[in-house]
């Protein structure tokens, strides 16, 4: 939501304050999932699961790749040319608004460079899935079910 909410806000600090908002609740929810997996796990045959390491910079990008791609920002490249053009320099190369606005591009880049080789898909899957979309159903860890009970409710 703050990244479509970047075109509410005119100075580019505020801008990159919207970005850096964004990024700050990627790394919350990512937290809360790292936090939600730690828990004792054991896995069919009876063996304990190995638990999901915390939140990092590796989950980070992946993430904010599907969260520009899902939200869709109207105006995200001319958005991302004005911070760049007019915001602090300052602010642009040194601490969390860098490395978020940073990881913003970096993730623009990858969306606009995407092909189905690079994904390692045939064309044809790559076309059903940029035309259909692909199903992400989230559910907690504690109801390992509750993706079987989605696509029953569903189907």
């Amino acid at each position: 939501l703050n990244l479509i909410r970047q075109n509410e806000v005119l100075p580019t600090e505020e801008k990159l304050d919207q970005i850096v908002n964004c990024c700050r609740e990627v790394f919350k929810a990512l937290r809360i999932n790292a936090e939600a997996s730690n828990s004792p796990q054991i896995s069919v045959d009876g063996r304990p699961v190995a638990k999901q390491s915390a939140a990092n910079a590796d989950d980070f990008l992946p993430a904010l790749i599907w969260i520009v791609l899902r939200a869709n920002p109207p105006l995200l490249h001319s958005n991302t040319q004005f911070i760049t053009r007019f915001s602090s320099e300052t602010r642009l190369n040194t601490g969390e608004a860098a490395y978020c606005f940073t990881n913003l591009c970096c993730a623009v880049e990858f969306i606009k460079d995407l092909t189905f080789t690079s994904l390692g898909l045939t064309k044809e899957e790559y076309e059903t899935q940029m035309r259909d979309g692909v199903s992400v159903t989230l559910c907690p860890v504690e109801i390992p079910d509750a993706l079987s009970e989605n696509e029953r409710r569903y189907s």
